[in-house]
């Protein structure tokens, strides 16, 4: 035998666990303190102690059982262990070393007998030591060891099993809480009807969403009547009684008008119970689906006022598509421009059916030149719209008859919050016309051109024509100017020379 302080909090130490068994001890020390009495009354001795290590306290804790049959809790009773590894026996204190002599647990209370047997977790590590005293020597028998064996096991036992409800209620608490948490922020409460007793029972929160007190007590009656849209109303009678009846489910979204006048939608849910082919029970869940459904009227709303501003615009067409080409919109101006109709395409092709091959080939080349990559089918018409946000061009577009026009096409590049694309957006408009009208005015400004230059043309030849006896004609008029002339003669002379190099200077 060997003398040995209690150990410090040091997790690799035997004697310590990780379980907290203070805590689960003081919640069933009236079982404790029972198994304290079966051990006094078993060996026949004067005291009985239980030891606990707690590792997660840092201490060590005595249930004791003393002479008087008085009970009481001590951190510290004794500060030595005297065998760590098993069970110990001490007929005769007196007959011990004066070391052991000197210890607390004999000085303090006149022990002279001392037994302890250690409780032993199931991983094999000393959790605690149960102990019997006296104040006169004495040795216990073989069946008084086995009984207090049986007794370690029992208060072992105990432990572990208030140890797992600790756990298992703490785990409810938790479950609990979050479904708390829950219900708070999906507005969902619970409700139950007991046919039997004709008693309704609300949760918290579907007396909130009702709008009611806390303590509002609720009949079949009243719950019915705050449903006051009347096919609403209807509807809740109709499945509570087929529940009844039948034990059918149900799950209906319904309009009722809370405490306050409030006119809300709730989703109700219901369930029946039957007992010997007897509804005794109803039961289920109440939902605040209020801005769901606001929200979702303001969508439809929204949709449709967007769809009727897609559909009054006839002369333009408004195709969509997703990420990958395939169209997801095709408005009324579309069906129009192109002779197809929204069924036809939605969810079925891609915007290049409408191209012309030869054209969106040019076009991938162009692209492929500009960008040094190949780009091809629907990528010709969004690879810029991607690259900047936009993208107008004229297209040629084949309609349904194969007949051909000319559009002003504009596509744009839709994307998420992210900034991922989800899709495309092409805006067309018809400009047949004014391509066409362009092309008559190129006509005649080619033409008008061509008679310019036959005009410069004509022109000039005839000048070289004139040119020649013209320059005779004023050569001969200075000629006869040298000549005696009367005074008309000179006047007349005078007026051919001026006009013959005026002429000359209009043809140069």
């Amino acid at each position: 035998m060997h003398n040995q302080r209690y150990p410090k909090n040091d997790n690799s130490h035997p004697l310590i666990m990780d379980n907290n068994y203070k805590l689960v001890a003081d919640m069933i020390k009236k079982d404790l303190f029972g198994v304290l009495l079966k051990a006094k009354l078993i060996c026949n001795t004067e005291i009985a102690v239980l030891t606990l290590f707690d590792n997660s306290q840092n201490f060590v804790q005595t249930y004791f059982h003393d002479v008087d049959g008085n009970v009481s809790i001590d951190k510290v009773f004794f500060d030595y262990v005297f065998d760590v590894n098993g069970t110990l026996e001490i007929p005769d204190v007196s007959t011990e070393p004066q070391s052991q002599r000197n210890s607390v647990i004999f000085q303090n209370f006149g022990i002279l007998y001392y037994y302890e047997a250690p409780l032993i977790g199931y991983d094999g590590k000393i959790v605690g030591f149960l102990s019997v005293m006296d104040r006169r020597p004495n040795k216990l028998t073989d069946s008084q060891r086995t009984l207090l064996s049986l007794l370690c096991i029992e208060v072992f036992n105990l432990l572990q099993e208030k140890n797992r409800h600790l756990q298992l209620t703490s785990k409810l608490e938790y479950v609990k809480s979050t479904l708390d948490m829950t219900s708070q922020v999906a507005r969902v409460g619970s409700w139950e009807y007991d046919l039997v007793d004709d008693y309704i029972d609300w949760s918290e929160m579907t007396k909130i969403i009702h709008g009611v007190p806390k303590d509002y007590r609720p009949s079949i009656e009243t719950a019915i009547e705050f449903y006051k849209v009347p096919q609403h109303k209807m509807k809740i009678v109709q499945a509570i009684n087929c529940a009844i009846s039948t034990g059918a489910s149900w799950d209906l979204e319904l309009e009722i008008d809370t405490y306050q006048g409030t006119r809300l939608w709730v989703r109700a849910l219901g369930k029946a119970a039957f007992k010997k082919g007897k509804c005794v029970r109803l039961y289920g869940t109440f939902q605040d689906i209020d801005k769901r459904k606001r929200s979702e009227a303001e969508s439809i709303r929204s949709k449709k006022m967007l769809e009727d501003v897609l559909n009054a615009t006839t002369a333009v067409a408004i195709i969509a598509t997703d990420a990958e080409g395939v169209i997801t919109l095709f408005n009324r101006g579309a069906e129009n421009l192109l002779g197809y109709k929204s069924e036809e395409v939605i969810g079925k092709i891609t915007p290049t059916l409408f191209h012309s091959s030869r054209e969106v080939r040019d076009r991938a080349k162009e692209l492929e030149i500009e960008f040094g990559y190949p780009i091809s089918e629907f990528r010709v018409f969004v690879e810029i719209a991607e690259r900047y946000g936009y993208e107008q061009r004229e297209w040629i577009y084949i309609k349904k008859d194969f007949t051909q026009l000319y559009v002003s096409l504009a596509v744009t590049a839709m994307r998420d919050i992210s900034g991922q694309i989800i899709g495309y957006l092409g805006i067309a408009t018809d400009i047949t016309k004014i391509v066409l009208q362009r092309e008559e005015l190129e006509k005649a400004k080619k033409l008008a051109d061509q008679g310019s230059v036959a005009k410069s043309e004509f022109l000039a030849n005839m000048s070289h024509e004139i040119r020649t006896p013209l320059n005779g004609i004023i050569g001969f008029t200075d000629l006869m100017s040298r000549t005696k002339l009367d005074d008309t003669q000179k006047e007349y002379l005078s007026i051919v020379d001026q006009s013959a190099n005026l002429l000359l200077s209009i043809i140069n």
